[in-house]
């Protein structure tokens, strides 16, 4: 009988044992749920690849229009610098002073020779430019 008690006792522990770990399984299969609930919250408000894709789309067009406007502010910026010459110059006839020279603005100082008859055209101050900027003159 004292055999048949001892096993008894044996297995109680291990019922007890088992009913632990049971406890302990049905523990992590609730942490384990919650986890996988949490993350399936996480991957529906992620992003889609084509969601993705659409708003790389979105940016490239923005990018490209931006670049436009970029592009046509400096055309625009451009084609308002003769007209902004032409009012400094007729400000500076205006005054009495002496006729601002267009070689300057057309590059011809630029230019690194030039003809006696050309060079013979220029002002003073036009023709002492141009020779300190290395122009040579030619026949």
């Amino acid at each position: 009988m004292a055999e048949a008690v001892d096993k008894l006792t044996g297995a109680t522990a291990k019922i007890e044992n088992l009913a632990a770990e049971k406890n302990q399984a049905a523990s992590d299969l609730v942490t384990a749920q919650a986890t996988i609930a949490d993350l399936q919250g996480k991957l529906a408000s992620a992003p889609k690849p084509e969601a993705i894709t659409e708003i790389q789309g979105k940016l490239d067009s923005e990018k490209a229009r931006a670049d436009k406007a970029e592009a046509d502010l400096k055309a625009e910026k451009e084609a308002e610098v003769p007209k902004i010459n032409a009012a400094a110059a007729n400000i500076v006839a205006a005054a009495g002073h002496a006729p601002v020279s267009t070689i300057a603005a057309s590059g011809d100082l630029a230019a690194k020779s030039k003809t006696l008859a050309e060079f013979r055209s220029l002002s003073v101050r036009d023709k002492a430019s141009f020779l300190r900027s290395g122009g040579k003159l030619t026949e």
